[in-house]
């Protein structure tokens, strides 16, 4: 199974056109009441983060530690990197080392987000 997934990934990432660079975008504060998904997670040199969205369409945010903490306090943001991101697809964003929250935004509340956000080492993605 985890073989499958591996492959699926590649295929995924193999077939679309996505370039990520880590330039600073404004995000707009979370509309009060919103809920989103979050995940904590730290790159190291050589390290990708993929996201692999197998439901629903969301607004991917990858912010710092403190880009994030100014967000959740409903001030508008800076985000190292923001991309729609759609059901069934997967995504391959490469970040310089260091700590990210990583926010899929908006979701229902009180609902798991049904995502999958690893970090891994290219090219094997394992």
């Amino acid at each position: 199974m985890r073989y499958v997934v591996v492959m699926l990934i590649l295929i995924a990432v193999t077939l679309m056109p996505i370039t990520a660079h880590a330039q600073l975008v404004v995000v707009k504060p979370p509309i009060n009441g919103a809920c989103w998904g979050l995940w904590n997670v730290t790159i190291l040199p050589g390290q990708y983060l993929v996201i692999h969205v197998l439901s629903n369409n969301y607004s991917l945010y990858v912010f710092t530690p403190t880009q994030y903490s100014d967000w959740v306090s409903g001030g508008g943001a800076f985000a190292v990197y923001a991309q729609y991101v759609v059901d069934g697809e997967a995504y391959v964003v490469p970040l310089p080392p260091g700590q990210y929250s990583v926010v899929l935004y908006p979701t229902p509340c009180g609902v798991g987000v049904n995502a999958v956000i690893r970090v891994v080492d290219w090219p094997g993605l394992v």
